[in-house]
């Protein structure tokens, strides 16, 4: 089945209709919004029209990310101003994005430890003490009844034996 041309007056006034309605979808324009810790600004079709700061009691005032108002709220706020703006101007509402005002060459703290941290054993792999053999016996020996009882409480299970069969000496 093909497709046909239309021919009648009616469908061309619909064609001429849509063409329109289009047209105007792109004129409409995108409200987009960034915020970080001190303030949020809103933009419609890449121009800032709106700015706001953290201060609690003004809003467009900015003030240090400890006393202001916090991240998720700044958030929250931009998300709404952009939706409001985008109904009062007609445009669609394109998202908000979060900006960082970090240094982009700075190193992360954790990437650092991460790197150079390892763990610390409890005993000498190469000679174990007496207590490390016993528990990694029991261990082997009683897997599943452990795995059941959960790392934690195994271990302590693990050292009440050990001090049964091995009493201070006083």
């Amino acid at each position: 089945m093909g497709f046909t041309r239309c021919s009648t007056e009616e469908c061309q006034r619909f064609q001429v209709r849509r063409k329109v309605r289009e047209k105007n979808h792109m004129k409409r324009g995108l409200v987009t919004g960034e915020y970080d810790a001190t303030e949020y600004r809103i933009f419609l079709d890449g121009e800032e029209v709106y700015s706001a700061g953290n201060a609690p009691g003004d809003s467009q005032a900015i003030v240090s990310p400890e006393s202001g108002v916090g991240l998720a709220t700044m958030k929250r706020f931009c998300i709404q101003t952009a939706k409001e703006i985008a109904a009062e101007s007609g445009a669609r509402y394109g998202g908000v994005t979060r900006t960082s005002n970090r240094n982009p060459f700075r190193r992360s703290k954790m990437k650092h430890r991460r790197k150079h941290h390892r763990r610390k054993t409890r005993y000498n792999k190469r000679r174990a003490g007496a207590y490390a053999r016993f528990a990694k016996a029991q261990w082997a020996h009683h897997r599943a009844k452990y795995k059941r009882m959960g790392f934690k409480r195994a271990g302590k299970a693990i050292g009440a034996l050990w001090r049964r069969k091995h009493p201070k000496r006083r």
